[in-house]
């Protein structure tokens, strides 16, 4: 009888251990740890972490150097003040007011996560730090009226190289936030992606979706698109809140060098909440699907600006350019380098004014219309429209001065020149002193000459 005693409990004693170890949270190498934080203090620099259970609430302190494998499982309230790889499949989830806190001390790379917002909470991962992200999954609650945000601080510096952002708000508040890649979608309604207060998004290479909101907008920042592909209502808007007690004169700038922009609304704008607010079109291909809407609008201030110098903006069915109020619209470059097709806008109705006196600078480039507008239509600056019809039947737009008969000598076209140089040969073949002139003399000289000669026979018949 103590003999089966003792086999029961050595039974249950084996079981129980068991169980104590499956609970252990992570090992390095071949030595478990009971808890992640007797780990990362026994870690040494660039050793590698294995989680081995779900873990709520990790800290790496400053000074340390280690590599995080998730190893499937599923991680809550990370915080990160030293150097810390985090990879592996597995999961981050926020509670309460975060997932992933990189501090102003932190360095994080991150390779392959998944980062899951639960319903209420907004900032999945919250960087005041250097973040690279080489490749990650975000993937926003369903609770759509609860937007989640990627949010980088004043000092951060987020780099995302690829993966997949799906319902996430890229907040960038006076950092620094660059994409080289990956593919965002934002589906929630209630907001877009926002550049803040003298912070810097460039965007490099991605595909963006955007269908309710603009993708992004500007307040008091610097946005530089130099590719991608986007698929948005609008891409991006300048816009302050603080327009009216913008005494500091802070712009908010928006660069387009590059990139395929689908839109169907008002491409990229300055809003009418804005001030000191400059858009530049420099490159890129814009095209607006759908009628009745402006590509690029102007609806704010005095002090905005809008400078098209280049790419292609493919609007046949909209309403044109919108300019409201005394802004400067500037289209082509005001430089000794003509170039007589950069930019190219091909649109419906042309240039339209609202409110306010715009003042129009047009330097270069071809303004293809698909309607022709009322031709003694003045356009503030002394310009008005100037039409020519194609060879294809389309009609070619350009500025010209009221009080000037000849096209704006910073705006040649080859079939301008063709016809100038048509009615230059016609003047040369019919001058007053040409072949003709000399063949009219010499009739008359004969005339002359053979009345003469019938003058002379009349006084010879009288003498006879």
């Amino acid at each position: 009888m103590k003999k089966y005693f003792y086999i029961i409990m050595m039974l249950i004693i084996s079981v129980f251990s068991t169980n104590v170890y499956a609970e252990d949270q992570a090992k390095i190498n071949d030595t478990t740890y009971a808890t992640i934080s007797e780990a990362i203090n026994n870690a040494q620099t660039d050793d590698t972490i294995i989680i081995l259970s779900n873990i709520n609430g990790i800290d790496i302190p400053q000074g340390k150097k280690i590599t995080i494998d998730l190893n499937n499982n599923e991680i809550t309230k990370l915080t990160n003040d030293g150097e810390l790889t985090l990879k592996g499949t597995g999961k981050i989830y926020n509670e309460s007011s975060f997932g992933l806190k990189n501090t102003a001390t932190g360095n994080l790379t991150i390779e392959n996560v998944t980062f899951e917002s639960r319903s209420g909470v907004s900032r999945t991962f919250n960087n005041s730090g250097v973040a690279n992200i080489k490749s990650a999954t975000f993937q926003a609650s369903n609770d759509v009226t609860h937007p989640e945000y990627i949010n980088n601080n004043s000092t951060g510096v987020i780099t995302i190289n690829d993966g997949n952002y799906k319902g996430y708000i890229l907040f960038n508040n006076e950092g620094k936030f660059i994409i080289n890649g990956g593919t965002f979608e934002t589906t929630n309604n209630l907001s877009s992606n926002g550049n803040l207060s003298g912070g810097t998004l460039t965007i490099n290479d991605g595909v963006f979706k955007s269908e309710k909101k603009e993708f992004v907008y500007n307040s008091r920042g610097t946005v530089n698109i130099n590719g991608g592909e986007f698929q948005c209502k609008t891409v991006a808007t300048n816009y302050d809140p603080n327009y009216l007690n913008n005494s500091d004169k802070k712009k908010s700038i928006i660069n387009v060098n590059d990139g395929v922009f689908n839109v169907t609304s008002t491409a990229f704008s300055n809003s009418a909440l804005s001030d000191y607010s400059i858009l530049n079109i420099n490159g890129g291909t814009i095209t607006l699907s759908e009628e009745d809407q402006y590509v690029i609008g102007e609806y704010g201030s005095g002090n905005n600006e809008i400078h098209i110098t280049g790419g292609v903006i493919n609007a046949q069915n909209s309403s044109g350019l919108k300019l409201y109020a005394p802004a400067k619209f500037i289209i082509g470059k005001d430089d000794d380098n003509v170039t007589s097709d950069s930019p190219i806008i091909n649109i419906k109705d042309g240039l339209v004014f609202g409110l306010g006196n715009p003042t129009v600078e047009f330097y270069d480039g071809k303004i293809n219309l698909k309607n022709k507008i009322d031709i003694s239509t003045l356009i503030p600056g002394g310009y008005y429209i100037q039409y020519d019809t194609k060879s294809d039947g389309s009609l070619l737009a350009y500025l010209k001065k009221s009080n000037d008969d000849v096209p704006n000598q910073n705006t040649p076209e080859k079939e301008n020149e063709v016809t100038k140089t048509e009615e230059k040969d016609e003047k040369i073949e019919n001058p007053k002193t040409g072949i003709e002139s000399y063949t009219y003399v010499i009739l008359l000289a004969i005339v002359a000459i053979v009345a003469s000669v019938l003058m002379n026979k009349k006084s010879l018949f009288r003498r006879i």
